[in-house]
Formats: structure tokens, C-alpha cells, sequence
């Protein structure tokens, strides 16, 4: 189902030499979202299209798990058909996430959609060659243009390293990196945010690599972040932390040398973990009042999450 249809410019190859030419253009996104995530899904589009500069649109690919065509609507009813599009990319039945083997033991902060970002490529609309894929927990601080304009490097995507896991060797990273030949320092990044070359993601065959991945393990920590930093071992860009920058980073012990400035040039804040500001008992910070701004942009306005309610 197509909310809205806007034309979009195509973007291949270097596209540092668009950022310095174009004052205009289209950002193209793609969300993965259930039935327990509309509402801060909603939120993040909201965030998104506040912070488009002027002539600038936003092209939303909503990949819905178990997404009702009312939620869909309900996402997009505040937005400005003028700015954002939204499109419904339902997941067919050969691709459902609960055929993965370790779905029966994620947990309860988890569900079986996770497994559908393996899947992104085929998911999004196919004439697509690049998308900025956002987790559906993070509010937009800044523009995200200038992101979306990022030089790759020639690596099939761009994506931040991740604070508390950040290498493939630390706890919570690749289990098996030595199989990769590799030393062990190289950097592990943080899923939530990415910038996909889709041409070259579907060129991994990332599917084939995760079934291959997930099946010969016992065990997954980090789920498809694991998977997705062990099929895109040296195949990725580092991008400026700036753009996913989570709650470990309100921790002052974490905020050192090069980083002690990071929570001034926020560009997405991401609600990683299991503290969610749509919670009660969630501590207030400038980002959760960010969060709550935008919710009241859309059709959720002045909701708050009942006093007493549990974190479940």
C-alpha cells in the first residue's frame, strides 16, 4: 500500500560531489516496525521530517512485521504529504523472521523481527540503491541530509562504532573473529543506524551469510548485530559517532578525549537497551524531552506512559 507517491533522485556512485551541488533532494529511509513499536516508530519519522532542511523530502520505507494497514495510517497522518512519503513494505510469508532457528530463545526485549534487517534488500522498493536504515527506537537531533550524502569509500554500508562493544574482540562482540583473520582491534559497530549501498549489499548475498552464521552458533549476544558485523567484516565505513550516539555516552566516564564533546552535536540519539523513554520510570534528559516533542507532533499528542506502569 502506497501512502503517497513522490519521485526521488537516483544516487550511484561518489556522492560527495552531490552534497556539495544540491541544496534539495530526497532522503530515502527505511524503518522496521511491530505492533509494540508504532508509536516510537512514529516518532522517529516525526523527528526526521522536523528537521528537514527546506526543500528537501523524506521517502519512508515502513517494513512492517505484523504492521496493520490502521497503524500504518495512523504513523502517517500528521506528516506533511508535501515533505514525506510513506510506503508499506509488508514482509511476504517465505520471508517471516520466525523461520530463523534462534527465535525461539531471544529475549523479552526482543522479538522475531529482528532478523528482518538480514532481509532489508529485499524488502525495500527494488529500484532503491542506497537507504539510511534507522532502528525504531531513535529520535532525529539534526538534519539528517548531510548523512545521507556521506562518501562510503566504495563500502557497502556506513555505520558508527559502537560505544560499550567497541571492537570485534571485546565482550558482547565476534565470538569467533580469529576465524575472520583478523586481529582482533578492528572496530564493531552499532546497527541501529546504517547507510546502505544496496547494490552492493545485494551482492553479499547477506541472507545466505546470516542463515550460515546463526546456524552454526549456539548462542547469539548481540543477535543481528552480531550477524551483520560478521558479514560485513571489513566491508564497512566508519561514520562520524555523531549519528547514533546512545545512553552510554550520558555517562560521564564514558565522554573522554576526542568524545567529551559528543552530547553537543547530537544528530540521532538512539534509546538502545532496555530503557525506553515511552516507559514509566525512565529517567528525563534532554533527549527524552526531544522524544516527547515529537511524539506531540504526532497522533499520540500529550500521551504518557501510566505512573506505576513496569518496563516489561
Amino acid at each position: 500500500m502506497v501512502l503517497s507517491v513522490v519521485s526521488a533522485p537516483m544516487i550511484r556512485g561518489n556522492v560527495s560531489s552531490i552534497a556539495r551541488s544540491g541544496s534539495s533532494g530526497t532522503v530515502r529511509v527505511a524503518l522496521i516496525s511491530d505492533s509494540a513499536y508504532v508509536m516510537p516508530t512514529a516518532v522517529t519519522i516525526a523527528s526526521l521530517e522536523d528537521k528537514l532542511p527546506p526543500l528537501w523530502r523524506l521517502e519512508v520505507a515502513l517494513v512492517g512485521d505484523q504492521l496493520s494497514s490502521d497503524d500504518a495510517a495512523k504513523i502517517s497522518q500528521t506528516l506533511d504529504p508535501e515533505r514525506t512519503t510513506v510506503v508499506e513494505c509488508p514482509v511476504p510469508g517465505d520471508l517471516r523472521p520466525d523461520i530463523y532457528p534462534m527465535s525461539q530463545r531471544l529475549n523479552k526485549e526482543h522479538s522475531a523481527s529482528v532478523w528482518l534487517i538480514l532481509h532489508l534488500a529485499e524488502l525495500v522498493p527494488p529500484h532503491w540503491n542506497r537507504v539510511l536504515y534507522l532502528d525504531s527506537d531513535i529520535v532525529a537531533c539534526a538534519s539528517v541530509t548531510e548523512l545521507w550524502l556521506q562518501d562510503l569509500g566504495g563500502q557497502a554500508i556506513g555505520a558508527v562504532q559502537d560505544g560499550p562493544v567497541p571492537t570485534i574482540r571485546s565482550e558482547f562482540g565476534l565470538p569467533d573473529w580469529r576465524a575472520l583473520s583478523a586481529k582482533g582491534n578492528e572496530q564493531y559497530f552499532n546497527s541501529g543506524v546504517l547507510l546502505i549501498d544496496l547494490e552492493r549489499w545485494r551482492a553479499r548475498n547477506i541472507p545466505q551469510i546470516a542463515r550460515a552464521y546463526i546456524g552454526a552458533r549456539e548462542d547469539l549476544v548481540q543477535y543481528d548485530q552480531e550477524v551483520l558485523n560478521w558479514a560485513f567484516f571489513g566491508d564497512w565505513y566508519a561514520l562520524d559517532k555523531r549519528w547514533n550516539v546512545t545512553g552510554w555516552w550520558l555517562h560521564d566516564e564514558n565522554r573522554v578525549g576526542r568524545d567529551s564533546d559528543i552530547l553537543l552535536s547530537v544528530g540521532l540519539f538512539h534509546f538502545a537497551g532496555r530503557s525506553k523513554p515511552w516507559k514509566s520510570g525512565h529517567k528525563t534528559n534532554t533527549f527524552v524531552d526531544e522524544f516527547y516533542a515529537m511524539l506531540d507532533k504526532t497522533a499520540w499528542a500529550g500521551w504518557r506512559p501510566a505512573a506505576g506502569a513496569t518496563e516489561d
